[in-house]
């Protein structure tokens, strides 16, 4: 099935087992830029490696902790900077906790950091 999302940039967090990890080696296959994101990084590494060979040569690990709003900031600081692969679009496959991410990031930069789950 062609998508149409060859070269586009897909955020998969969730993406060290399971569902996440499934939809990001799914969308490394239909030729997207992946950027996979988790606590556990150790797996995310696997994941990156399994996309690459799936046809995601640039696909990328990032640590992800929703209680670390230090890892929250640097994440998302990464992927609206446009630095990731040199562009700014991205492709978001909400899996797991992208939703909380950005409703928790939104907080902090209001000034009213959460840290209830």
């Amino acid at each position: 099935m062609d998508l149409g999302i060859r070269g586009k940039v897909a955020l998969v967090t969730g993406a060290s087992s399971g569902l996440g990890e499934a939809v990001a080696l799914q969308l490394a296959g239909e030729g997207a830029k992946i950027a996979v994101a988790a606590r556990r990084l150790d797996r995310l590494e696997n994941v990156a490696r399994e996309a690459k060979r799936r046809g995601a040569p640039d696909a990328r690990p990032f640590g992800l902790d929703l209680e670390d709003p230090a890892s929250i900031d640097a994440l998302l600081g990464y992927l609206f900077s446009g630095t990731l692969w040199g562009i700014g679009a991205i492709v978001v496959a909400v899996v797991g906790a992208l939703v909380q991410l950005a409703q928790r990031h939104q907080s902090a930069a209001a000034g009213h950091v959460s840290t209830a789950a």
